[in-house]
């Protein structure tokens, strides 16, 4: 797996080829990029991908772990794709980094809360014990 910045330079050197045939502002590249650097650090994080199967019941399926997250990344890159397309200011720049802030720190807590139950005694999860 790339490092973040090594996949978000490869990006951004796509954008710039994309650029010469399409039209492109630097404010939806940098919308584009950004919704792809901070979706793609919490997708590889794997527990949203291991919630996913487990969620559909596919936990016996070989392939499941990868090709969900191959799908979340497409889905993520057609978003980013979409910004690109549509953000033509820096404001627009701005709400986008908001959005993506928002997401990673949402993320990083369900992360924490979610090693936090791991972590504790189900005895303790539902109250039972208690006097």
């Amino acid at each position: 797996m790339p490092a973040p910045g090594t996949y978000t330079a490869t990006q951004a050197l796509a954008l710039v080829l994309i650029a010469v045939v399409a039209p492109l502002s630097i404010a939806g590249a940098a919308a584009a990029l950004i919704v792809s650097a901070s979706t793609h650090a919490v997708i590889d994080r794997r527990w949203i991908v291991r919630a996913i199967i487990r969620a559909n019941g596919s936990q016996d399926w070989p392939q499941g772990p990868y090709l969900t997250d191959q799908a979340l990344h497409h889905g993520a890159l057609l978003g980013a794709a979409v910004l690109a397309a549509a953000v033509t200011s820096f404001a627009g720049v701005a709400v986008t980094t908001f959005a993506a802030v928002a997401f990673i720190t949402g993320a990083l807590a369900i992360e924490r809360e979610r090693a936090r139950l791991a972590a504790t005694p189900i005895s303790r999860r539902d109250g039972a014990g208690r006097a």
